[in-house]
């Protein structure tokens, strides 16, 4: 089976896909225009998509008709027609847990730099003004106590009061 990934991914999981006897073409260049990706994907047999910027829809599966299955280096999945891929018996498969605690992480890093005044103090630092500390300034303010309001507790927002749970925000 000749698999189409469309963006470099970790070589342990291409390493995978070849030892699983797969056969797998990764373009040299990323930035594909619409009309080389629907070559490429017209080539092979199965597609390992990185990335939604491309649409999995019914004009697509008719352009495309050796796809046997697709499987989305990704959450989301809004990119493509589930109702046309199971129509034609074309698994379509995701990664909908993956990033939950990453993503999770950056917001909640996110708040910790702005809380306390992360980018200020370290361009500060950088321009070499750090000698005029100022601690009623430029420490800001502590999370220790707060109060977080998280709109919505799907995966993301769930790790978030988690986390915040553990450190008594």
């Amino acid at each position: 089976m000749k698999v189409f990934v469309n963006r470099r991914i970790l070589e342990t999981g291409i390493n995978m896909l070849k030892d699983a006897g797969l056969e797998v073409f990764i373009p040299e260049h990323e930035n594909l225009s619409h009309e080389e990706w629907l070559i490429y994907c017209q080539n092979h047999d199965a597609i390992l998509s990185v990335g939604g910027e491309f649409k999995y829809d019914k004009d697509f599966f008719v352009q495309c008709p050796n796809i046997k299955t697709i499987a989305l280096y990704s959450v989301g999945f809004d990119h493509v027609d589930i109702h046309e891929a199971n129509r034609r018996n074309i698994p379509v498969g995701n990664t909908p847990d993956v990033l939950s605690k990453a993503t999770s992480d950056v917001a909640f890093l996110l708040m910790q730099s702005v809380a306390r005044r992360a980018s200020y103090n370290f361009q500060k630092v950088k321009d070499g003004n750090w000698g005029d500390f100022d601690p009623l300034h430029a420490l800001g303010q502590e999370l220790y106590g707060k109060t977080l309001g998280v709109l919505g507790l799907g995966r993301i927002g769930f790790e978030m009061a988690k986390k915040s749970q553990k450190l008594l925000i």
